[in-house]
Formats: structure tokens, C-alpha cells, sequence
């Protein structure tokens, strides 16, 4: 019941960031309805691309990033772009990374757990898998059985792992690594894409280069370097900070469109902060 209680408060406290940031769009000007349209218009065109052979991790990332220019970091800015709304924000149950769903008042969500100590790999991971959830039409519902939950948890996490290292680009990495170790190359990959190091070997399981005892030998590794057990040393330096909304909750209260007060609980800091950031925004 706990942790049940738990779930449902992070889920509600989603919800209400979700509401905030639509609302502050709605007094932006931006068109807020047609956020559902461009989401299924990104869709078509992706069914499109993979019905002609291309893998659903790079039509994504094609359609998403048409100039080519993807980097991690600009993940949150391609769920905006998506139509999705974006809620990076500490969860109260802190064993899950992500969670997605739609709701008529406010859209499509992703919200990504930004409690202190997730690493950025972990939230890119998360909101890459719940994009994927979105995109496969596995978000926000029963999937039904136990194998068919698995199924879609599966297929979301497969999509996530090659929207971040796709095929093509992950072959060219790990050849022209190959004359080091299986450590050195793992750390070479993952500090490149800023990935988990597991994500790195399970890409090189699936592609056909290692074998399923790569984890053993890498776990082996790892401790040789002078590492504890840690599946994932050296996590990178990157940081995912989700500052799309706050402009526009600064320029709403400017504008005298929400109170300081609100402002405030928006941007999620004191007061007294918030008064300093409008009087420099002001000048």
C-alpha cells in the first residue's frame, strides 16, 4: 500500500507539472492543440521510413533531427519538438527512472526521474524507452498478459537502445576499437554516446560481436581496473537539465499573467531567487 501510494503521488505530481507547463504555453501563444497532430504526423512518417527497411531507432532519429545534428542533450528538446510534454523532476518512489501517459487536459507526458544521484545515462535511457513506448503505441495502458507487457517493455527499451547508439554508427565505433580490450572499449563507446555501459554491451550481444559472457568478462574487468562491481564506472559528465519552460514561466510572470508566488512553485525556487532572476530578466 506504501508503495502504491508512493507510485500514484509521483504520477499526480506529473500530472500537475504537466498542466502548469501546457498552461504557460497557452498564455505563450504557442498552439497547444495541434501537439497531438505533429505527434501523429511523426508517427506516419516513421511507420513510413521503417515499411521501406530503415530501423525504427534511426527513422526517429531522422525525423526528429533532419539536419543530423542529434546529440544526448538534445533529447528533451525533441520530446518538445515531438508534442510531448516533459517533467524532469524528483520522484517520490524512487525505484523507477520513467513512466509516460496521455491525458486529455494536458496531452502526451514523459516524466523522467531527476532525483539527485541519477546519472544522465539513466535519464536518457528513460525518456528514450518511454518515446519509444509513445511512438509504439505501448504507452499508458494494459498491455494485457504478463508476456505481452514484457513484449512491449522489450520492444520500448530495443527502440531506446538504438535511438541512442544506432547500428550503423555503433559497427564503426566498435571495429575501430577493436584492437583494445573489451573494458577499453565498452568505455571508449559509452563515454562517446553517453550511455550505460550495459546498454554498450547488450548493442554488441545483439549486433553479433560478443557473446552473452561479454558481462562476465567486462565485470571481470572492471575490478581489475580498480572498480568495485559498478556495471557502469565512469559515468559521464553530462547533465540533463530541463530548462525548456522556465523562460516562458519568467516572461508569464512579468507579463503579471501568474502571481511571484507561482512562479515560483513552477521554477521550483525560493523566492527570494525568483525576485533576483526577474529583476536580471527585467533590466
Amino acid at each position: 500500500k506504501s508503495q502504491k501510494a508512493r507510485r500514484l503521488e509521483t504520477i499526480r505530481r506529473a500530472w500537475r507539472m504537466a498542466k502548469d507547463r501546457r498552461m504557460l504555453r497557452e498564455i505563450a501563444g504557442q498552439d497547444v492543440s495541434s501537439d497531438d497532430r505533429r505527434l501523429k504526423e511523426i508517427r506516419e512518417r516513421v511507420r513510413r521510413d521503417c515499411a521501406d527497411g530503415m530501423s525504427l531507432g534511426r527513422a526517429v532519429r531522422n525525423c526528429l533531427w533532419p539536419s543530423g545534428l542529434y546529440t544526448p542533450e538534445s533529447l528533451p528538446v525533441a520530446a518538445d519538438r515531438a508534442g510531448i510534454v516533459l517533467c524532469m523532476m524528483p520522484f517520490v518512489e524512487c525505484e523507477a527512472d520513467g513512466f509516460s501517459f496521455h491525458d486529455e487536459s494536458v496531452g502526451w507526458v514523459i516524466a523522467v526521474n531527476a532525483s539527485s544521484g541519477v546519472s544522465f545515462e539513466k535519464k536518457a535511457m528513460a525518456l528514450a524507452h518511454e518515446l519509444g513506448h509513445i511512438l509504439q503505441d505501448t504507452a499508458d495502458g494494459d498491455h494485457g498478459s504478463k508476456g505481452r507487457h514484457d513484449k512491449a517493455e522489450d520492444d520500448a527499451t530495443r527502440f531506446a537502445r538504438e535511438l541512442l547508439i544506432p547500428r550503423g554508427a555503433f559497427v564503426s565505433r566498435w571495429e575501430e576499437f577493436l584492437a583494445k580490450s573489451l573494458w577499453e572499449r565498452v568505455l571508449l563507446i559509452k563515454r562517446e554516446f553517453k550511455v550505460e555501459a550495459k546498454t554498450v554491451l547488450h548493442q554488441a550481444i545483439e549486433f553479433g560481436f560478443e557473446t552473452s559472457e561479454a558481462y562476465r568478462v567486462f565485470a571481470v574487468q572492471v575490478k581489475a581496473n580498480g572498480y568495485m562491481s559498478s556495471p557502469d564506472p565512469y559515468p559521464c559528465s553530462s547533465s540533463m537539465v530541463d530548462t525548456l519552460y522556465d523562460a516562458l514561466a519568467v516572461k508569464a510572470c512579468l507579463a503579471e499573467e501568474i502571481t511571484l508566488s507561482r512562479c515560483s512553485e513552477i521554477l521550483g525556487q525560493p523566492l527570494v531567487e525568483v525576485r533576483k532572476l526577474l529583476r536580471e530578466r527585467a533590466s
